[in-house]
């Protein structure tokens, strides 16, 4: 009798083991594998792209940083339908896509296909409910705020190419020592 417990219970336990690989949750290695949003490839030319349509960057952007959309981009992702995907290019080159979506459903959604993708995120600084994932390549992470009526939210998620983050940066530090330098 205790034998056939004990059979029963591996089996059990074996057969959870292999659901939870059969329904692993994504990784890291997909995000720098991606290394860009859907078709749009980090570090690839403003020229390489079709449709772009100009768009106002944040103010805190500086020369050398464009931004676009794309008249072409689907704004549906799984069961979520985005409102905007944004282009980001420092110097001519993809540095970091932008993607805002509302609506508590299709949040759940979109987090849904993300998590499929490349895993559970780990909590971020930016804020109560941020989150974020840290690839080799890729850092993505998104926040939930209040939207214009403080009962619908707005995910805002924002990918960015480790490689073009630093070239920027290094640019920024370039032209902060030649202005104080030149005092």
């Amino acid at each position: 009798m205790l034998l056939v417990l004990v059979r029963s219970l591996f089996t059990l336990v074996l057969l959870l083991l292999l659901n939870g690989a059969l329904y692993a949750q994504g990784s890291l290695a997909k995000l720098d594998e991606q290394n860009g949003w859907q078709d749009a490839p980090f570090e690839q030319s403003d020229t390489a792209f079709e449709n772009l349509v100009s768009t106002n960057c944040s103010a805190a952007e500086s020369t050398g940083v464009s931004c676009y959309t794309r008249r072409t981009d689907s704004l549906k992702l799984g069961t979520a339908t985005l409102d905007t995907v944004q282009y980001t290019f420092y110097n001519h080159s993809l540095a970091a896509v932008t993607v805002t979506l509302k609506g508590t459903q299709n949040i759940a959604a979109f987090c849904k296909v993300l998590q499929e993708a490349y895993g559970a995120g780990n909590p971020s600084d930016e804020g109560p409910g941020a989150v974020e994932w840290d690839g080799e390549r890729v850092h993505m992470g998104y926040t939930v705020v209040s939207g214009s009526s403080k009962y619908e939210p707005v995910l805002r998620l924002v990918l960015r190419s480790k490689m073009q983050m630093a070239r920027y940066q290094a640019d920024q530090l370039v032209a902060r020592r030649s202005i104080t330098q030149g005092l």
